[in-house]
């Protein structure tokens, strides 16, 4: 944030939760690279991320999709 960056790209596995925290606290959206585990990619939306580079595009679209149901919370039919 104090070098004016619009955005912030971390490998997955440095990624830390009190890092992650702080930058959304800022406005800073994180992303993270590279991610190809469907498992990953939806604790990783949980957490916050903004966004998800990988090389399976199709599994992140599916992972999203669990995730923003996960999140609306149970169907009410």
């Amino acid at each position: 944030a104090r070098c004016g960056a619009d955005i912030v790209c971390v490998n997955h596995r440095l990624l830390r939760f009190g890092f992650l925290t702080r930058m959304l606290a800022r406005g800073v959206p994180v992303w993270v690279w590279t991610v190809n585990a469907p498992p990953h990619m939806e604790r990783l939306i949980h957490a916050g991320v903004q966004g998800i580079i990988t090389d399976r595009p199709d599994l992140a679209m599916q992972a999203r999709q669990r995730a923003l149901r996960h999140d609306a919370g149970p169907d009410p039919r």
